[in-house]
């Protein structure tokens, strides 16, 4: 979402992308992360959501309250704003 792409862009297929998510293989930091406005403890927390064992993730609620305090220049804000939108759509306000 934040780097102008879907996960996994540059695999040829689904099955592709099913195969390297259960063999633990996650997307990379993008090149241009801090321009995208992924800081060091952002990109943490992206992690962390990938975590194989699902207790140890961090809630949607605490990746929200994660985004609402992180303090953000004009012209990231709208970019953290569709974050925070697409993650409640996506997880709901639950775990």
């Amino acid at each position: 979402m934040l780097c102008g792409h879907v996960p996994y862009h540059n695999f040829a297929s689904e099955i592709q992308v099913v195969v390297a998510t259960m063999e633990g293989i996650r997307p990379k930091k993008p090149e241009n992360a801090t321009d995208l406005g992924f800081t060091k403890p952002l990109w943490d927390t992206v992690k962390q959501r990938w975590l194989g064992d699902w207790r140890a993730r961090p809630g949607v609620k605490d990746v929200l309250s994660y985004l609402n305090g992180v303090p953000l220049s004009w012209h990231r804000r709208q970019r953290v704003t569709i974050l925070r939108r697409a993650v409640t759509t996506l997880f709901g306000d639950s775990r």
